[in-house]
């Protein structure tokens, strides 16, 4: 009878964990976005080789014929120059500013500044840091009965030898 007992509680038991609930299944566990991959460094602005300076913070000196073919030099119609901070016009010194920006002229040939006083009022301020040597530079604004002109000027850049007051 012992055996009868033991052979019932074994069915019993069986039975009794067929009626059980399975055991979940793991939920799935999500794996991690992968992160994206880091943004390619910006290259730096090349400087010039044009870019010698005698000291740290004076101009840049060009030999004559490097001087000569500078941005801006020979360039007079305001609606003709392409500048900006990345190509400013290249001058030497505030007085090569006010020279370059008197002999400025508007598509129907009038001068639209015509002092030094009217060069003091065009300048908008600083633009930071531009040009092929990242010069400080300056910026005016021309009107013409055209258009209104911004002008980036590079005023650090000097014929080889020259000084800069």
């Amino acid at each position: 009878m012992r055996v009868r007992m033991a052979l019932l509680a074994g069915l019993l038991a069986c039975a009794n964990k067929a009626q059980e609930p399975a055991p979940a299944a793991p939920e799935p566990v999500e794996a991690p976005e992968p992160e994206p991959p880091p943004k390619p460094a910006k290259p730096k602005a090349k400087r010039s080789s044009d870019c010698r300076r005698l000291e740290q913070f004076g101009p840049v000196q060009l030999s004559a014929d490097r001087y000569a073919r500078r941005h801006g030099a020979n360039v007079t119609d305001l609606g003709k120059l392409k500048s900006s901070k990345e190509r400013p016009v290249e001058v030497c010194h505030v007085h090569g500013e006010q020279e370059w920006l008197l002999a400025a002229r508007c598509a129907d040939g009038t001068t639209p500044l015509k002092s030094a006083a009217a060069v003091v009022q065009a300048r908008v301020g600083s633009a930071g840091n531009g040009g092929r040597c990242r010069s400080a530079l300056d910026l005016y604004k021309v009107t013409c009965p055209e258009a209104t002109y911004e002008v980036y000027m590079d005023m650090f850049v000097c014929l080889e030898g020259s000084s800069f007051p």
